[in-house]
Parts: C-alpha cells; sequence; structure tokens
C-alpha cells in the first residue's frame, strides 16, 4: 500500500472538498431557483443575445449592430445546434449552456488560482481563490445566465496565466523549453483575441499586458555581462524580451482579424465592436447611483437606432450629443456627477442576482426569479451582501500589503501585481465616463480574491502585534482607509 499523503497535502484535499460541494451545492441552488417554481425571466442583454443566436441558427444573421462583440452569440448559436441533435426540444436548451458555462467558471476559477499562485500566494491561498471564484453566488450565477460574463472571465485569466508563465525568461536552453514558450505566447495572444471579441472592453489594457511580458522577460534575463558592457547586454536582452510580446501581438491581430475584415466590409469601420461613443453618452447621463433605477440606456438606445442604419453616422451622433452635453453643462460639472454616481454604481451591494429576486429592480421590471419564496429571497440577499463586503475589506488589506517597491530582478513577481492594479485603475478610469452596470465589475471579482487571498494568509494578531512597526503602521492604515472607501460605495449609496 502506498503510504498517506503528508498533512500538508491531505489538509488541501480536504479543504478542496469542502469547497467543491460549497461550489456544488451554489449551482444546484441556482439552477433550481431559476426554474421552481417558475422559469426565469429573461432580461436586458440577455434578450439580444439570445435573438442574435436565433437569427444565425435559421441563417438570417442581422446587419452588424457593433454595439456587442460577435462570439456569444455565435457559441450560444453552436450550443444550441449541437443540443438540439442530441435532445430534441420546442424551447431553447438552457441546461446546455447552464453546464458549459458552468464548465467554463470551472476554468476561470482553476486559471485565477494557478494566477494567485504565480504572485505567490500560498496553496490554500491560490485554493480558497479557486473555490471563490467557481462559488461567489453573484459571480457563479452569470453561469446561468445568458451574458457573456464567464466566458470573457474563463478567456482572460486562462490568458493571464499563459502570459504569466510565457514572459518567466528569455533564455530558454533548449529547442523544447523554446517550443513551450513560443506555443504559450500564441496560446496567449488567441485566447486575449477571443476575449476581445466576447466583450471589447479589454482592448485598452491589452498594451499593459504586453508591457509586463516584455519586462518579466527583460528582468528575468539574467545579470549583465560586466560593467563595460552593461549598455549592450540591456539592448540585446530587451531585444530577446520583445520576441515574446510580439508573438502575442501577432496571435491576437490574426484572431481578430476576420471580424475586423468582416465589419469593415459591412460597415466601413475597422473594430471589433464601437460602442465606446454610445456607452459614453449614456454614461454622462447617468445620474442615480445604482444601475437599473431610472435607466435611460433603453431609450437612449432607441434613439440611437432611429438615426440611421449606418454605424458611422449613428457613432457621430452619440459624438455629438457628448459635446452638446459637455458645452450645456459645463465640464466641472459633469466631472462632479460622475465621480459622485458612477463608483457607487459600479461597487453597489446589489448585483444581477439580487436584483432579479423579489423586490430587486429586475424583478419589478418583469424580470428575473418573480415566484422565488420571499424567505429565500431574503436570505440569498443577505448572504450575498455579507460576502460581498468581507470580500471587499479582506482584499482592501490585501491591497495595502501588497510588495510593490521590490525590484523585478529581485522578484519577478511584481511585474504582474502591479498589473493587477494597474487593471483596477484602468477600470476606475474607463467607468468614470462610461455607462456602469455592476456586471461589469466580474472581471475584478477574482482580482479582488488574489488580494484578499494575501491579506487571509497573514495573521491578523501578527499584524496587529508588530503595529509599532512604521511600516506595518502605515499598511494598517492604508488597508482601513481602503476598506472604509470600499464598503462606502457598497453600502453607501443612499447618504
Amino acid at each position: 500500500m502506498s503510504s498517506p499523503p503528508p498533512p500538508p497535502a491531505r489538509r488541501l484535499v480536504a479543504l478542496g472538498a469542502v469547497g467543491a460541494a460549497v461550489a456544488a451545492f451554489v449551482h444546484a441552488g441556482l439552477y433550481l431557483l431559476a426554474r421552481r417554481p417558475e422559469i426565469r425571466q429573461l432580461a436586458g442583454d440577455e434578450i439580444t443575445y439570445l435573438e442574435a443566436a436565433r437569427r444565425l441558427l435559421v441563417g438570417d444573421p442581422a446587419p452588424p449592430e457593433l454595439l456587442w462583440p460577435p462570439l456569444y452569440p455565435r457559441l450560444l448559436a453552436a450550443l444550441e445546434a449541437w443540443a438540439a441533435r442530441r435532445r430534441p426540444a420546442d424551447i431553447w436548451h438552457m441546461a446546455e449552456v447552464e453546464l458549459v458555462q458552468m464548465a467554463l467558471l470551472g476554468v476561470a476559477a482553476v486559471c485565477a488560482g494557478r494566477f494567485a499562485w504565480h504572485l505567490g500566494v500560498g496553496a490554500r491561498g491560490a485554493l480558497g481563490v479557486a473555490v471563490g471564484v467557481v462559488a461567489f453566488p453573484p459571480l457563479a450565477a452569470f453561469a446561468h445566465y445568458l451574458w457573456p460574463e464567464v466566458v470573457h472571465l474563463a478567456l482572460f485569466f486562462a490568458a493571464l496565466v499563459a502570459l504569466a508563465e510565457a514572459g518567466r525568461s528569455p533564455d530558454w536552453p533548449t529547442p523544447t523549453k523554446i517550443l513551450r514558450r513560443g506555443v504559450l505566447c500564441l496560446l496567449a495572444g488567441v485566447l486575449l483575441g477571443l476575449a476581445l471579441l466576447t466583450k471589447s472592453l479589454l482592448t485598452g489594457f491589452v498594451p499593459v499586458l504586453l508591457l509586463a511580458v516584455w519586462l518579466e522577460g527583460f528582468y528575468a534575463g539574467g545579470s549583465l555581462e560586466d560593467a563595460d558592457s552593461e549598455a549592450s547586454s540591456a539592448v540585446r536582452r530587451g531585444l530577446r524580451a520583445a520576441v515574446a510580446p510580439l508573438v502575442v501581438a501577432v496571435a491576437l491581430g490574426a484572431t481578430v482579424a476576420p471580424t475586423l475584415v468582416a465589419n469593415h466590409r459591412a460597415t466601413g469601420l475597422w473594430t471589433i465592436a464601437d460602442s465606446s461613443s454610445f456607452n459614453l453618452w449614456v454614461g454622462l447621463q447617468d445620474d442615480t447611483r445604482r444601475n437599473h433605477l431610472d435607466d435611460r440606456a433603453w431609450d437612449s438606445l432607441e434613439a440611437y437606432r432611429a438615426v440611421s442604419p449606418d454605424p458611422r453616422v449613428r457613432r457621430d451622433f452619440a459624438r455629438s450629443e457628448v459635446a452638446a452635453l459637455l458645452e450645456r453643462e459645463g465640464w466641472v460639472a459633469v466631472a462632479w456627477r460622475q465621480l459622485s454616481t458612477q463608483y457607487f454604481r459600479l461597487f453597489h451591494r446589489e448585483s444581477y442576482l439580487t436584483d432579479q429576486l423579489p423586490s430587486g429592480l429586475l424583478a419589478d421590471a418583469g424580470a428575473g426569479y418573480l415566484t422565488a419564496p420571499g424567505p429565500l429571497a431574503t436570505a440569498v440577499r443577505l448572504a450575498c451582501w455579507g460576502l460581498y463586503a468581507l470580500l471587499l475589506v479582506a482584499a482592501a488589506w490585501g491591497l495595502a500589503g501588497q510588495r510593490l517597491r521590490v525590484h523585478p530582478t529581485t522578484d519577478p513577481r511584481v511585474v504582474w501585481r502591479w498589473v493587477l492594479v494597474a487593471f483596477l485603475v484602468y477600470n476606475l478610469l474607463l467607468f468614470f465616463g462610461l455607462h456602469v452596470k455592476t456586471r461589469y465589475r466580474v472581471p475584478l471579482l477574482p482580482v479582488l480574491m488574489i488580494w484578499a487571498a494575501q491579506a487571509l494568509e497573514v495573521s491578523p494578531w501578527h499584524a496587529w502585534a508588530a503595529r509599532h512597526d512604521p511600516a506595518t503602521r502605515r499598511r494598517l492604515g492604508l488597508g482601513a482607509g481602503f476598506a472604509a472607501v470600499a464598503l462606502v460605495l457598497a453600502f453607501g449609496a443612499g447618504w
């Protein structure tokens, strides 16, 4: 008989089993909640994606709308065609879609845990991140909806893992390792391209990822040969390190090129999707601190579509409306309104899960879990609020404790720690102007979980015992400040 695994391994297996049980319970509950006692009613863009998929199935795709990237409707159409061959039915095969999206959520969980481990989070923390991604109810619920959030999340974090592994060292001593690195770069580029074809908001962040791959490769390239050749050695290292991001960029470009060409032929625009002008116009009109409340998006969409069938004319119309609004109200007034509303909307305690429960805003509009029992809806809502508050507080402490001043030569992982900080900043800048809904924070949730795992790996009692150390005191104060801001944004919208 083989010897039993050492205690740490047994504990990890036990924790993994508990996490799997919790995830199974959450997803089984969400599956049943959407069907008992009545079927959940689709909401918002779910209807748009479903209609687009149905048109593809009958061979009658509409002209490119360009507000939505094309990959998700095609995935839905492919799943429906596959399911219909296996199990004919008169209604949409929602169960098959949910199963595939749950599998993709599992991929996102594994990749997020792996990326956390790459950043230096321990095995238990990485496992906690993976369980959090697959079992946190407001995130897990998207596996049961017809929105592309889970597909995008799986592609994005799989790309992050491939990029982190590919950028480690430009000096591969064997052909096998050179081939492995090349495959990782190609895979990362394809995954990023598919992520952009699912949700194009990531486009502006791609250069940051390519820069991170280059920096990690540059600093992991070894020490300089000698002082006399320092400059030439740095140049050679820089050129070697540039190969990886170049391969990633080429693979990404090849992935999105067919869509770019098709959209150019149909509309004259070289783009995957062209929603930024419209979303900026709607975002500058948002004056409430909660999405779905006095939402003007659909009215604005009707006005946008009524202008012209030409996407270029529509884009110019939205830009002219933005310019007129800024001229009418003034830059200062608009900026203050955005600052006082957008981040409350982004980090609000409500989610697409709780908004679809009875008394939620989506449920009040006739969508979601309309017939769910009141006590069950209250319990789910309170659980989501409590878990979200804990996540925000732990992530705030983890962010405050980041080791960001370490030189990359000493610890190349610091490059990817900066990438996560940059990703948060990128989203804050992006949604300062664009229309905001709580589902747009979904890509940020695994990042918050990684920071939370980093915070929980350090005993709070140990940190408090070391509170007289100046560095620890600064981290404690910064963490408390971050946590207070996060909780105010999540729970203080009515103040």
